[in-house]
């Protein structure tokens, strides 16, 4: 019985040291100590109720573990049922511990692999051709995150009066690194000559999809207004950002209809103008 008491004690204790090599640079927190010091107090106490219990004098029994093993194999049971009791609840708070430190890592690996794109839209200019209205616009993508993005596809969508009501441009990147940040993308689309106030307050959106180095994969969407002065297209002032992330390992294809298609976590929003 005393066998199994020390091996749970032995687990224990091989269970904090492993712990605390692992994580030497981790800074001790007040509710670790704490925990610790009210683990040895109640195992001081019960040993000494134990010892009371049972009518074990010091003085008497020379060979004390021997004696107190004897009388105490009447309590075998229920000493092990308080001994695994605190074992379970020990071993659900470093699983709780453990479970924090390895999402922490996970979260800082992620972080120095996350390239972090900004989008920035120039000002639109109009043209017209025939029956056709013709949209030129320069548009910077900068990486100012820690990875490369790779494999950037850059969607251009236009407001207009058709059956889809859009019109849209693609365009591939293939790389994008920090080290050279900047990537400028020439949009011309052409478009009927609808009037403009009409589709003003959703005209342009912008989706840019893009992985990193570990091919996790985030959806960056833009929508911006249409400002206009007098008759004049003037500039394009942002609605709304949002950014979307797929982890690798939820994934089910390469293609990127199927990520556009789903609901992924979103992990940034922002609403403008």
């Amino acid at each position: 019985m005393f066998l199994k008491i020390f091996k749970i004690y032995k687990i224990y204790f091989n269970m904090e040291n492993d712990l605390l090599m692992k994580n030497l640079d981790k800074k001790i927190s007040i509710s670790n100590v704490i925990f610790n010091v009210v683990f040895v107090i109640v195992s001081i106490i019960i040993f000494y109720v134990l010892f009371k219990v049972s009518g074990i004098n010091f003085s008497t029994y020379p060979d004390i573990f021997l004696n107190f093993a004897i009388k105490m194999n009447n309590y075998s049971n229920l000493i092990l049922s308080i001994l695994t009791f605190f074992l379970v609840i020990i071993t659900a708070y470093y699983a709780k511990v453990t479970h924090k430190l390895l999402k922490l890592t996970d979260d800082n690996r992620r972080f120095e692999i996350k390239p972090n794109l900004l989008i920035n839209v120039g000002e639109p200019e109009f043209s017209v051709d025939n029956k056709y209205r013709i949209l030129s616009n320069k548009i910077n993508i900068t990486n100012y995150g820690r990875g490369p993005a790779v494999d950037i596809k850059f969607k251009t969508s236009v407001a207009d009066d058709n059956e889809t009501n859009a019109v849209c441009q693609h365009r591939d990147i293939p790389i994008l690194l920090p080290t050279d940040p900047t990537y400028e993308v020439i949009v011309n689309i052409h478009t009927s000559q609808y009037n403009l106030h009409d589709y003003k307050e959703d005209f342009l959106r912008l989706d840019v999809l893009y992985e990193d180095v570990e091919r996790n994969l985030y959806k960056l969407k833009h929508v911006y207004r249409l400002v206009i002065i007098q008759e004049n297209p003037v500039y394009f002032v942002m609605k709304s950002e949002e950014l979307y992330f797929c982890a690798f390992e939820d994934r089910t294809s390469i293609f990127e209809g199927n990520f556009l298609n789903r609901k992924d976590k979103l992990i940034f929003s922002r609403q403008g103008w």
